[in-house]
């Protein structure tokens, strides 16, 4: 169900038109609500189980039908006169540039489309953030092993971490994994406690552990506890360092060198760990099936599955002597595969070339 934006002129009192009148049976977790006062603007952001009592303009309860919603303050103005509160603004035909919102009665009118550049849209932020965090915009990561161990680079973009809005308009450096161990998973995530909402986060909020997000349903996102997943990384021990990767901002995350697999010569399937995170279940693999003494196909599944066929990867026979084919693969929840060959003895040998993000992260 779509979130709701609601309109209110005070913030308790329980009459008509107060935030507090709202009846919560209706109220959605991340609903928007925008107050004007006489005085001032206020911002605020329905969190469904937060639970905590009224504390004005903190969070306000609702009056009726509660529970556990809140209203959590996510912006305010500073205190001030609000120009146009007793005036009549008339606007004609312009184009507007960094324009100022308030709370003038625009009388019925044709306005042209306003362009807005970079302007201060009283959020505390540029035009172009504003625009990043609408969009839900994807960072782009570039490997930094090669200047400083165990860091990643990561490019301007902007997320919501449970109930925060949070934006960075240049690229930052994370700081190095601590202990970091061959062959471990480390997810870089964006710290909830140190964030302020609608503020440009530093280095500072990126931080890295081994547990790896699982799917939170109430936020629909990849978190841990109450920290925002966005990416991850595996150690290596060769150099000392993370496995180096390649990524333009997309879906795909490209290994720089293909991470070997073991791989099954047999007529039964045989499990094959895909090196791919946990929140993950698609990856990018070469397979390369070798003659041996009978013609034979190769198939790979998903771990697990019902059905006995699979896929074919590959034939290879006398004559082809080889087969090589790059195909991307659903592996189950523990990130593994199964292969097998149908016909003779063949060596097959199989390189992980990368990963891709899930849907929506």
């Amino acid at each position: 169900m779509a979130n709701k934006v609601y309109a209110a002129i005070a913030l308790t009192g329980g009459g008509a038109g107060a935030l507090d009148a709202i009846d919560g049976t209706a109220l959605a977790n991340l609903d928007i609500a925008i107050v004007v006062t006489a005085t001032k603007r206020y911002v605020y952001s329905l969190d469904s189980d937060y639970g905590l009592a009224e504390s004005s303009p903190a969070r306000i309860a609702p009056d009726a039908n509660a529970g556990d919603k809140r209203w959590i303050l996510v912006e305010a103005t500073p205190t001030g006169t609000i120009v146009g509160t007793s005036d009549t603004q008339t606007l004609t035909n312009k184009t507007l540039t960094s324009p100022t919102i308030n709370t003038a009665t625009i009388n019925t009118s044709t306005l042209a489309t306003p362009t807005i550049t970079d302007a201060i849209l009283n959020v505390g932020m540029s035009g172009t953030a504003l625009l990043s965090i609408l969009q839900k915009q994807r960072a782009k990561f570039t490997y930094n092993g090669g200047t400083v161990a165990y860091t990643v680079k990561v490019g301007p973009a902007a997320a919501m971490c449970k109930n925060k809005w949070c934006f960075w308009d240049s690229e930052l450096t994370t700081g190095a994994i601590a202990g970091a161990v061959k062959d471990t998973w480390y997810y870089l995530y964006l710290d909830y406690s140190e964030i302020t909402s609608w503020t440009e986060i530093t280095a500072s909020e990126l931080v890295w552990s081994s547990t790896a997000p699982t799917w939170n349903d109430t936020y629909k996102a990849l978190m841990n506890g109450d920290d925002l997943c966005i990416f991850a990384v595996m150690a290596n021990a060769t150099p000392n360092n993370i496995l180096e990767f390649f990524h333009d901002g997309g879906d795909l995350v490209s290994f720089a060198n293909g991470v070997v697999l073991s791989g099954s010569g047999t007529n039964t399937w045989t499990d094959v760990s895909v090196p791919i995170p946990a929140f993950s279940n698609r990856g990018l693999v070469t397979f390369q099936g070798t003659y041996l003494n009978d013609d034979s196909t190769l198939y790979w599944r998903t771990n697990g599955q019902d059905g006995s066929n699979g896929h074919v990867i590959g034939y290879v026979s006398s004559e082809s002597n080889s087969s090589v084919v790059q195909a991307t693969v659903i592996t189950d929840s523990s990130q593994k595969i199964e292969m097998k060959t149908f016909g003779g003895v063949t060596t097959t040998y199989c390189l992980a070339d990368g990963w891709f993000f899930p849907r929506g992260m």
